[in-house]
């Protein structure tokens, strides 16, 4: 009977050890799982921004160059495809107009300005973060930092794009891209378009005129967003402000 009862003491510890060794193996294969490639959503990482310059009660003058500068605690995930960008408002952040900064490294925070020559006592900056196919672009209104941008004493160098003849064009057809300027001794000016709504801007030509007409490639569609630069004799560069939204749709022939 003793012979027994150690007989089933014995498959009984095997028992447990087979079970003990299953859970073990579960569980490793689950960790080998979870190191693998991820797509982290908004939901499970974090973002927050805080302006640092200007200050809120700050006076910018129109034509004054600056830096604004931000603290941000960055999402704990890979950055390659991350960006971030800053917008103006005039309104106090419920709308935001003006495009101040191309695509910068998410990890920047400063960017050089020059003030634009839109005065009011309602100016918010909105930063902008996202990831591509990780965390959708969302916009960080500064509203705890409103600061006044006031017209200079003196005339403020300033190249401003005229409105568009139309709205939407088709590949083919012409456009033309018109400004007025009131700064002097130009050189040259330099038209600009971007087709990723003020992220990258490519070169369409120099001229000498205040006007360009610029025919649509025939594979193109989407959008345009122009920019005009005024270079002067002296090496001075004078831009005009970049909608936030695109100036022109680029619709396909076919449609």
């Amino acid at each position: 009977m003793l012979h027994n009862i150690r007989r089933s003491v014995l498959i009984a510890a095997a028992a447990v050890t087979v079970l003990f060794i299953a859970v073990a193996f579960v569980g490793v294969g689950r960790g080998s799982a979870a190191q693998g490639p991820s797509k982290e959503s908004p939901d499970s990482v974090g973002y927050s921004v805080r302006l640092i310059s200007p200050a809120p009660g700050d006076v910018l003058v129109a034509g004054q160059r600056t830096t604004i500068i931000w603290d941000a605690l960055l999402p704990k995930i890979d950055l390659t495809w991350c960006e971030q960008e800053i917008n103006l408002s005039l309104d106090g952040g419920k709308t935001a107009t003006i495009r101040l900064s191309p695509q910068l490294d998410p990890r920047g925070k400063s960017f050089d300005w020059v003030v634009p020559d839109t005065p009011t006592e309602k100016a918010v900056l909105v930063l902008r973060f996202g990831c591509e196919g990780t965390l959708q672009e969302t916009a960080y209104p500064q509203t705890q930092s409103v600061f006044t941008i006031a017209s200079s004493s003196s005339p403020t160098p300033k190249v401003s794009l005229k409105s568009l003849a139309s709205s939407e064009v088709a590949p083919g057809e012409s456009v033309t891209i018109g400004w007025d300027s009131n700064v002097d001794d130009v050189s040259f000016y330099e038209v600009k378009v971007s087709y990723d709504q003020g992220a990258h801007f490519h070169r369409l030509a120099k001229t000498d005129k205040n006007e360009y007409s610029w025919k649509v490639p025939s594979d193109m569609a989407g959008h345009a967003t122009f920019k005009v630069v005024a270079h002067t004799k002296s090496g001075e560069l004078v831009e005009s402000s970049t909608n936030a939204k695109p100036d022109l749709l680029l619709r396909r022939s076919s449609e």
